[in-house]
């Protein structure tokens, strides 16, 4: 435990140090150029981790396209390669009343030298993958050419989820060039230095504004102090607490049997 507390400590001592740096070249260069300096340095902020936000959002949005493709698939294990053709599954959906959008078979290669293939059937959408096993038109065991070929879904909800997982970080460490990470922290750097300055002038226009407008900037700042202070008293403090005191109220009070440790209570309490 110890060991990581330090590591920890360790990586937040180096990461303040490189601000350190970082702060000391940037005084450096404002005390040279003053506001020129900030904004060329907030246009380089702008064009690097803010940016790549947007394009982890744009990577998360594609990544759930693909997963919600892959939740609509059903993969039909074992299937003889001689049947193992556009037409002969299209066949087989026809006899089943089965509706799907898309039909997945091996290649003919693939087929010449495997005995059984997997095909897979795409459905127009989960609702109707589930109605087809409802239905029983799909079953986990069904006999096809002879043979006997297992049939389930390509992705169930937790696969589905860690899927998503790895094609975001598939497109992450594959499309962004390496290079651009070091870019990208040294802009991150940037960003903490830089807000020493920007928070500076903002604490001073404000000022400004409220000595120019005398007693009535006065109490329109008090006022909007406190109210931020009632804010983030009752929106951090209280509703956080109250969240936590459910939550642990929920915990203690436990009948789901897949959650139990020992016997259910409910079970404990017809017993006696």
């Amino acid at each position: 435990t110890w060991f990581w507390m330090f590591v920890i400590v360790l990586v937040y001592n180096l990461v303040n140090i490189a601000e350190a740096l970082m702060e000391t070249w940037m005084d450096a260069v404002i005390f040279n150029f003053g506001t020129p300096a900030i904004c060329l340095l907030l246009v380089t902020v702008c064009m690097t981790w803010p940016v790549f936000i947007w394009y982890l959002i744009q990577t998360f949005a594609y990544a759930r396209q693909v997963l919600a493709w892959h939740t609509r698939i059903v993969q039909m294990y074992g299937v003889p390669a001689s049947f193992c053709t556009q037409e002969d599954i299209a066949t087989f959906c026809k006899a089943q009343k089965l509706d799907v959008a898309s039909i997945i078979t091996p290649p003919e290669d693939q087929r010449k030298t495997s005995e059984t293939c997997t095909v897979e059937l795409v459905f127009h959408t989960v609702q109707d993958l589930q109605l087809a096993f409802k239905k029983e038109l799909l079953t986990p065991h069904l006999k096809f050419g002879g043979n006997k070929v297992r049939v389930r879904p390509k992705m169930g909800t937790n696969a589905a989820m860690v899927e998503w997982w790895i094609v975001s970080a598939e497109y992450m460490n594959e499309s962004v060039p390496e290079r651009y990470w070091f870019r990208a922290s040294l802009s991150c750097l940037i960003t903490m230095s830089l807000m020493k300055h920007v928070t500076s002038g903002v604490v001073w226009t404000w000022v400004t504004l409220q000595n120019s407008c005398g007693v009535i900037g006065w109490l329109f700042t008090k006022g909007a102090m406190s109210l931020s202070l009632l804010v983030m008293l009752f929106f951090v403090g209280y509703h956080a607490f109250m969240e936590i005191r459910d939550a642990h109220k929920e915990m203690k009070h436990e009948t789901r049997a897949h959650r139990l440790a020992g016997v259910p209570k409910k079970a404990a309490t017809s017993s006696v």
